[in-house]
């Protein structure tokens, strides 16, 4: 269990020093604080992986899924504040992850059980 998590974490700090070295191909300008749902969908899965690696109930993460396509959540003004991603195993929902839809907002993502 220690080894798997290790491998996790691995992984996961790959994957964020790799992400960190690649060059934006669409460069967003810097007054465009926008978060897309695509880049929120890679915040969600690594919200998740990050799940795994730390929680002592990391079984309940292991072969997980999260639904691509986020229920939108907006202000009263009718600003995009977050992307509600639906986690799911087993076709039974188990969580929900909560990913900021504008980069001022913060970037710790949210879950809810």
């Amino acid at each position: 269990m220690i080894k798997n998590k290790l491998t996790i974490g691995v992984i996961l700090l790959t994957m964020l020093v790799g992400m960190a070295f690649i060059p934006a191909v669409s460069a967003q300008t810097e007054d465009n604080y926008s978060v897309t749902a695509d880049e929120a969908f890679e915040h969600a899965n690594t919200r998740i992986i990050a799940l795994i690696v730390t929680e002592n109930n990391s079984e309940k993460w292991e072969g997980t899924s999260i639904d691509p396509k986020p229920l939108e959540l907006y202000d009263i003004s009718g600003q995009k504040l977050y992307y509600e991603f639906s986690v799911y195993n087993k076709n039974t929902l188990i969580s929900r992850i909560d990913i900021g839809a504008n980069k001022t907002l913060g970037s710790t993502p949210t879950h809810r059980n």
